[in-house]
């Protein structure tokens, strides 16, 4: 048995982590938390709808059938490896081989599955041995959504044209003044909040289109897409899976905004004075 504690005795001596400011570790395990959180979410959703949006520099592309199987199942791989760490970190019982043990694994999963699914992808047998059949257990599931089912028509308001085109003149001017002080290295702090803002309007924007994409295709409230409508009919796992995608990105903006903001307020003056955002 054990407790949870600001820091472990698995942590070794001497390593980068016990060396932080108490401010400093419980920022970093909050943002480890986050994505170890993003990293298992983005897993289940692909096992449900048996659809996956990934990111690569031309775009998103749709993995669908035993690629989204495999890419699912090595995200979740990550997540518990990464998810070792706050155990080895926080946890008075941890024992540290056996937490370096269980996270090599999980990378080597995660490694192997991921490998797997380019190469189904990119040697095209996926569509030889009809492996893009769907497989998802729960297409239509509404539940990985939450909370859009209930709190829709409030992220409405951040879809609307005219927010957009406030979002982006504040964006603009919150990005340029960041890099202006960044490449003057003053203000430390109010660096942290603009980053923290430019985070918050991002984050809002996707609320809002995840809104949009979620009433839209279903005939709630003012929206009513019969494009989305018709998507979301065809194929609800892909069409839920995108939906995810983008209320997620959301949440994870919005959750690094408060992270950032946290750390303007609260790290100490030399360690916010130290940082170099210049480079």
């Amino acid at each position: 048995m054990g407790r949870f504690v600001a820091i472990s005795s698995a942590i070794p001596q001497g390593s980068h982590f016990r060396s932080l400011l108490p401010d400093q570790r419980f920022l970093n395990s909050c943002g480890l938390a986050t994505f170890c959180c993003v990293l298992a979410a983005y897993s289940v959703a692909g096992i449900l709808y048996g659809q996956l949006p990934f990111f690569v520099l031309s775009g998103f592309i749709d993995l669908d059938g035993i690629a989204a199987l495999l890419a699912s199942l090595g995200s979740g791989a990550w997540a518990a490896g990464a998810a070792s760490h706050l155990w080895q970190r926080h946890w008075s019982g941890a024992q540290t081989d056996n937490c370096v043990a269980f996270r090599r694994a999980c990378y080597r999963v995660c490694w192997i599955t991921w490998a797997l699914a380019v190469v189904v992808i990119v040697l095209g047998f996926w569509e030889v041995f009809h492996l893009r059949r769907p497989w998802g257990v729960s297409p239509s599931s509404e539940w990985p959504l939450a909370p859009l089912p209930w709190v829709w028509h409030y992220g409405l308001r951040f879809a609307s044209n005219g927010y957009v085109v406030r979002l982006l003149v504040l964006g603009a001017g919150a990005i340029t003044l960041f890099l202006l002080l960044a490449r003057l290295r003053v203000l430390p702090r109010v660096i942290f909040a603009l980053m923290a803002a430019v985070l918050a309007l991002a984050g809002s924007y996707f609320i809002g289109d995840a809104s949009y994409w979620y009433a839209a295709a279903r005939d709630m409230g003012p929206v009513s897409d019969p494009d989305l409508r018709a998507a979301l009919a065809a194929n609800p796992g892909l069409y839920n899976a995108h939906t995810f995608v983008r209320l997620w990105s959301g949440l994870l903006a919005l959750s690094v905004s408060a992270l950032l903001l946290a750390g303007a307020i609260f790290l100490p003056a030399q360690v916010v004075a130290n940082i170099d955002w210049g480079r």
